[in-house]
């Protein structure tokens, strides 16, 4: 392999995830009064996993003090090179001084112009002479995929010595999918097959049935704004600050609160701060004095104000995402039913193909196609069974030949789809009938649209539409993407680092080219690589 198609990897990256609340609870267990399940830790591990990061550790709940957070990191981090906190610890400043004391860290950054995440800090150590990097989240959910796209995605990836640029994966079917998809009889009498997982495995599932809330949410009063938690019928305008997360409120007393936090079940109202006056003593909020009286029920957001228990949360065929994971996680589903996987098998069909580990000779070719195929469904999750070898139209360029039939065997639907021997045509006709085939079959009608890219070279048209293996680049002054390289005969191995099909019209009349500049549809298939992980 030439040196412009290798990958190189220096070393493994291990992350650990530390989330920080006195309030969070793991998964499966029994919710307990004024807690929340840690989803957001979920949705982390699922971002990094879905980018081939799957060495991650759970260094699970640490409480929100110092004491806690110390013990926690000091005694994972010799297992990890990345550490990443998620918690209210750190919107309140408190992770800072424990990196630097305890473990002589360098804050890079503490503040970041940016919301949702403006909290975010990146900081590194030194220990056990290695380096170690912090990225130090806020608890808010909103921030967990927006940080990890921007900082801790392209950090992993500098310490792996690879680079991949991120995209939004997108497609879209063409004629012949329709008829592939129209083909598709889903027998009413027949049992759909289906198993139960763990939310932590339900991603890029499909739900078999409709899911109902466990709990509230959230299973306790909150606060809407930032300010003073307060008894609204306690007419005593000055008031004693408790520390934040007290329980109990007597008359003359209040507590600080943020938005979103736990109240006290005393306090019937949350007072702006605008509408008080802070009397401090000797630079520590201690009293406030209230201006304007606030109202009952004023600024509190209600137990389930969100979801409530026995509420459906979404129905069945759902597609399981990132999204969909939280909204689990948060109503206290620990396990889902899904249907399970569709299995797919693959015959080759050539005199001159032998298995890989037969002795080749000069009349005969290693069947390298199949791998390819069950690579590439493999990645997408999908069961395959090798039918060996055997001996023995659709219109576009390549896959003219491509051919898809259904019969009908033991009363069930079987789906044949023959596929041409070109290996350049394999991938391209995986990607646009293969792949929506094995979607539709499991009641995932998601579908990718086609994008428009400025293409910068001149092509010539043929009398077939022509799939021209592509890679976009994006440029923030530019509206739409431009072609940047394309891969003349579709050769895999220039190909490595193409993520997209250019779709090149068909030859009209006169029109015989596309002119550099045009706008020309293109089938984006992600921010993966068509052939990454695949062997060549």
């Amino acid at each position: 392999m030439s040196s412009e198609t290798e990958t190189s990897f220096t070393f493994i990256i291990v992350a650990g995830i530390l989330s920080i609340g006195d309030e969070l609870q793991e998964l499966g267990e029994i919710l307990r009064a004024k807690h929340n399940y840690d989803s957001n830790k979920l949705i982390l591990t699922i971002l990094l996993k879905q980018e081939g990061f799957n060495n991650v550790l759970d260094f699970g709940i640490a409480n929100d003090n110092i004491i806690s957070i110390h013990n926690k990191i000091k005694e994972n981090l010799k297992k990890v090179n990345v550490v990443v906190t998620i918690g209210s610890a750190n919107d309140r400043d408190l992770l800072k001084p424990i990196l630097q004391e305890y473990f002589n860290a360098t804050i890079h950054f503490g503040n970041i112009d940016m919301k949702p995440g403006k909290s975010t800090t990146y900081a590194t150590c030194m220990f056990e002479s290695t380096r170690k990097h912090f990225l130090c989240l806020s608890k808010n959910s909103a921030v967990i995929p927006i940080a990890t796209h921007l900082f801790l995605l392209p950090l992993v990836n500098e310490l792996c010595c690879f680079n991949k640029e991120r995209f939004s994966v997108l497609a879209r079917v063409t004629d012949a999918q329709k008829i592939i998809r129209d083909g598709i009889m889903i027998q009413s009498n027949e049992k759909i097959a289906s198993k139960c997982v763990r939310l932590h495995d339900a991603y890029g599932k499909i739900l078999l049935t409709d899911i109902y809330a466990k709990c509230n949410v959230p299973s306790f009063k909150t606060s809407a704004i930032n300010g003073f938690a307060v008894k609204a019928n306690d007419k005593k305008n000055r008031k004693k600050i408790l520390e934040a997360g007290s329980t109990f409120l007597e008359p003359g007393t209040c507590v600080r609160v943020k938005t979103g936090a736990f109240i006290p079940d005393e306090a019937t109202a949350v007072i702006k701060i605008k509408n008080t006056e802070i009397v401090s003593n000797n630079n520590t909020w201690e009293e406030i004095e209230i201006i304007i009286q606030p109202k009952e029920g004023e600024n509190i957001k209600p137990i389930g104000c969100e979801i409530k228990m026995g509420n459906k949360i979404l129905g069945e065929h759902t597609y399981i995402g990132l999204a969909e994971i939280e909204l689990l996680a948060s109503c206290g589903i620990n396990e889902v039913e899904i249907i399970e996987s569709q299995t797919v098998g693959i015959l080759s069909i050539k005199n001159e193909i032998r298995k890989g580990e037969s002795e080749n000779t000069l009349k005969h070719i290693y069947d390298g196609n199949k791998l390819t195929l069950i690579t590439l469904l493999k990645q997408k999750d999908f069961d395959t069974l090798d039918f060996g070898i055997v001996d023995a139209e659709v219109n576009m360029k390549p896959g003219k030949s491509t051919t898809y039939g259904t019969c009908m065997l033991g009363g069930k639907q079987k789906h044949i789809l023959y596929l041409s021997g070109n290996s350049a045509t394999i991938l391209i006709t995986a990607h646009l009938f293969l792949l929506p085939l094995l979607n539709k079959m499991h009641y995932n009608d998601m579908e990718v649209p086609v994008i428009h890219a400025h293409v910068m070279d001149e092509y010539k048209k043929y009398s077939r539409p022509n799939y021209i293996w592509t890679h976009l680049k994006w440029d923030k002054e530019e509206t739409f993407a431009r072609v940047s390289n394309t891969y003349a005969n579709n050769n895999l191995l220039r190909a490595h680092n193409a993520n997209a099909l250019l779709i090149v019209p068909a030859a009209s009349g006169s029109d015989k080219s596309l002119s550099p500049g045009t706008l020309t549809p293109v089938l984006f298939l992600g921010s993966k690589s068509f052939c990454q992980n695949i062997p060549n």
